[in-house]
């Protein structure tokens, strides 16, 4: 469920930084799977183009004594042949390459958004800088026209020989700046300095596994050199994409909501409504692991438990239930409910609680005793929110709008762009390049 908490005005700088790391993030994986289905229409069209092409001129293949095709092609035939196949060529490439190069962006992403927050916390406190070791000439300073841009010089200084060091370095780093452990409550934490390593692979070695890329992960986790052999060239299948994507959002954001309530506990409130909506906008987009994941931080990390009210907690507790009905989890979603007693939490509450236990005689009534004047649930919400999603189709709901609103219920059920649905179209061609071991 949104919040009905209203934000300061003006947008604070931590969540800006986290806003404009995640809006990227999701852009860079909602458009995924609209370029690699184009990809894989020209693909499918590149593999028809040369079928015809080879059966209506004639040309045949055989077998060769390495067990490689050979294809006799009469010459005139040549020429126009090879185009075809130069864009068959092209197109396998571009399958392959697409989704290595977005997981690369992801990487690039966090990285620079890493040097962001940390310029905001030598921006909150100042005194960090005391113990730098960054020299400036005279010459240089003499080129500066205020103490102010001295010190901008010397930040851009230090996140630059910060971010230098590996992914594991910058979390030792912060850890020793905030005093603070960050890793403990991270179990993706391994997954994601797998994820960094093997972009350093595709932007070094062309994704070919080193011996260095073997040490170094081995000290991290076991887990992803059992099957992975030195000289072997890494790809990016579609469950290696999603984990890449889930895993750097949910550390970007929690790392950036440790940072932000760190150094701004005053703007605790803010940073409560910024999760929330975070978490919100995942349901709504159908991430139901990713939600649950940062869901899990929000209520279980006791800084943020501590700092937060009751009406919050009330939120991320309904939502992560939220997040396991929709997955078709309705044991899992009641054992969430159970943890908590929700008997004086309010009408709203009590109804999102009844829709979810699936109690629709109880949702009822409450819609009636909230009426069409809630300012947190008017009628736009029982349209849009996620929450309502199979309590909008059960016998009576309209019927119940209609009293309570006083007009017909007009709906039109979105759906995201998933990856998945797009992909479950493209058998066919996964079948036709399998033979290639080009893999989407």
């Amino acid at each position: 469920m949104p919040n009905d908490i209203l934000q300061n005005d003006g947008t604070p700088l931590f969540e800006r930084e986290i806003r404009r790391f995640t809006s990227k993030m999701w852009a860079l994986e909602g458009y995924f799977p609209l370029v690699m289905k184009l990809i894989s229409i020209k693909l499918f069209g590149d593999i028809k183009k040369e079928e015809e092409y080879i059966n209506s001129h004639g040309i045949s293949s055989s077998d060769g004594e390495q067990q490689e095709d050979i294809v006799t092609i009469p010459e005139d035939k040549i020429s126009r042949f090879l185009d075809i196949e130069k864009s068959l060529s092209s197109s396998m490439a571009a399958v392959e390459l697409f989704p290595i190069n977005i997981v690369m962006a992801f990487v690039s992403q966090y990285d620079a958004y890493l040097g962001r927050l940390i310029k905001l916390i030598y921006s909150e406190k100042p005194e960090l800088l005391n113990g730098s070791e960054k020299n400036i000439s005279f010459a240089e300073m003499n080129s500066y026209t205020s103490i102010q841009e001295i010190k901008d010089y010397i930040v851009e200084k230090e996140v630059e020989s910060v971010l230098r060091g590996s992914h594991k370095e910058h979390f030792i780093w912060l850890e020793k700046k905030m005093n603070i452990t960050l890793t403990k409550d991270l179990p993706n934490f391994n997954t994601f300095l797998e994820i960094m390593e093997r972009r350093n692979l595709f932007a070094h070695n062309d994704g070919v596994v080193s011996s260095q890329y073997l040490k170094i992960i081995k000290e991290y986790t076991n887990d992803y050199t059992a099957n992975i052999t030195h000289g072997e060239r890494l790809k990016v299948d579609v469950d290696y994409f999603l984990k890449c994507y889930n895993v750097i959002f949910e550390i970007g954001v929690k790392l950036g909501h440790v940072i932000w309530r760190k150094y701004k506990p005053e703007e605790t409130s803010n940073a409560d409504t910024h999760l929330i909506n975070v978490c919100f906008d995942l349901i709504v987009n159908e991430d139901y692991n990713l939600a649950i994941n940062i869901l899990d931080f929000a209520i279980n990390t006791p800084p943020l438990r501590k700092n937060s009210s009751q009406k919050v907690i009330c939120y991320h507790t309904i939502n992560k239930a939220l997040a396991l009905y929709l997955k078709n989890n309705q044991k899992a979603c009641e054992e969430v409910l159970s943890q908590y007693d929700w008997s004086a939490t309010g009408d709203i509450f009590a109804l999102a609680v009844s829709v979810l236990r699936e109690d629709y005689e109880l949702a009822f009534q409450l819609m009636k005793n909230i009426g069409p004047n809630k300012e947190e649930l008017g009628k736009e919400a029982y349209l849009n929110w996620p929450i309502f999603k199979k309590f909008r189709k059960a016998e009576g709901f309209s019927e119940i709008y209609k009293d309570v609103f006083g007009e017909e219920m007009v709906y039109v059920e979105k759906k995201p762009n998933r990856l998945e649905d797009i992909l479950s179209d493209l058998n066919d061609v996964k079948k036709m390049i399998n033979k290639n071991d080009i893999s989407i």
